[in-house]
């Protein structure tokens, strides 16, 4: 009975000593941060068309890897007036961003102050910005001729 125990002691012992010797393990871990883009397909400037009430100034996608929230910022620099050159005349207009691939208007209005939307989720967003105004002509008292232009910045931020 000694030799069967001793027997399977040896066995017990050196089966431990070989699978401890033949066996490793690693966890393999990806940290991925968050990641917000925002590409502009805005040209430097766009002339208008005056007989028109309306027309595209460009696109802005959103890209972001998170389920976070961002903020949409749209600021005028003259309040949302395009501003007479060599007049002190003022040609008003009013925004909008539009997605496009749902129909959904983000945000519209006025610029007078800044327009702020919040947008939430993981995804790729293009929206289209668009200018809506009064056709030069239907003004009254009529615009002096002159060139009247106004700087429209996008700002993207995560909250």
């Amino acid at each position: 009975m000694k030799k069967v125990f001793g027997l399977v002691l040896l066995l017990a012992v050196t089966a431990a000593a070989f699978a401890a010797g033949t066996s490793s393990s690693t966890k393999i871990i990806a940290i991925i941060g968050e990641q917000v883009a925002v590409t502009g397909d805005l040209p430097e400037s766009t002339v208008i068309d005056t007989a028109s009430d309306n027309a595209n100034l460009g696109s802005v996608t959103i890209s972001s890897n998170t389920n976070g929230t961002w903020q949409i910022i749209v600021h005028s620099v003259n309040g949302g007036y395009m501003l007479g050159q060599t007049q002190n005349m003022q040609y008003p207009y009013t925004v909008a961003l539009i997605n496009d691939a749902n129909a959904q208007v983000l945000l519209q209005g006025s610029l007078a102050s800044d327009l702020v939307a919040t947008l939430t989720g993981a995804g790729t967003y293009t929206f289209r910005l668009k200018a809506f105004y009064q056709p030069a002509a239907s003004i009254v008292p009529a615009l002096a001729a002159d060139t009247y232009l106004d700087t429209v910045i996008i700002t993207v931020s995560m909250l």
